[in-house]
Parts: structure tokens; sequence; C-alpha cells
């Protein structure tokens, strides 16, 4: 809730800050990130206190996978 309350009002400080002018329209995705990444572990502790663990094991490849994919598609648009 910091981060969603924060980015909105400060988001020109933290671009000045990090000298990137470009970086204040990405920040904007912040907030969603910081709360999947939550959500994600959330569910990864569940899963491991149900001993779920063959879930748990195919969640850390789709999210290393869907990384790769992302990092390649970025790296082909530009």
């Amino acid at each position: 809730m910091l981060v969603l309350a924060v980015i909105p009002f400060g988001k020109e400080k933290i671009a000045q800050w990090f000298r990137l002018p470009e970086l204040k329209s990405f920040l904007c995705l912040l907030p969603i990130s910081v709360f999947i990444v939550g959500f994600s572990n959330s569910l990864g502790y569940w899963a491991a206190r149900e001993e779920r663990f063959g879930v748990k094991a195919w969640s850390a490849f789709g999210s290393c996978l869907g990384g790769k994919v992302t990092t390649i598609a970025w790296a082909l648009i530009k």
C-alpha cells in the first residue's frame, strides 16, 4: 500500500533521483509488480505448507520461463 501511495505523488522526484526522466512512464507498473510478487510469495508459502511441492515446482518453472520470454521479447522490440 505504501508503494501505491507514494508513486503517483513522488514519481517526478524518483526519476530525478535516478537521473532517468524516462523512468516516470514505467513507475506506474511498480505497484502492480509489488502486488503480483507478494501474492505469488503467499501462494508459494501456502503450497509448501500444504506439501504441494509439484505445484510449487511448476510455478517456479513457469515464472522462470515467463521471465526469459519477456526478456527476449523486450530485446526483439528494441
